[in-house]
């Protein structure tokens, strides 16, 4: 839980995006506790994805920004 909670104050996500993704973290953690192996490994894993997804696009976008900014500049 506390990675849900690093998500929701950390503001990096758009409120729509945040939503699905805490949705998706609780089905991660909610399917663990059902005893069939075929429910964790359908829901558990499209919950990984949806959860996970956006956060890494997040990621590579401001590591591009960032990448931009730092561009050593050509004085012609």
């Amino acid at each position: 839980m506390a990675f849900v909670l690093g998500i929701v104050h950390s503001g990096i996500l758009v409120k729509r995006l945040r939503a699905l993704v805490l949705g998706a973290l609780v089905v991660m953690a909610a399917v663990r506790f059902v005893p069939l192996g075929a429910v964790l490994f359908y829901i558990g894993s499209a919950a990984t994805m949806l959860a996970l997804w956006p956060l890494a696009y997040e990621m590579w976008r401001q590591s591009g920004e960032r990448r931009a900014e730092q561009a050593p500049t050509v004085a012609g």
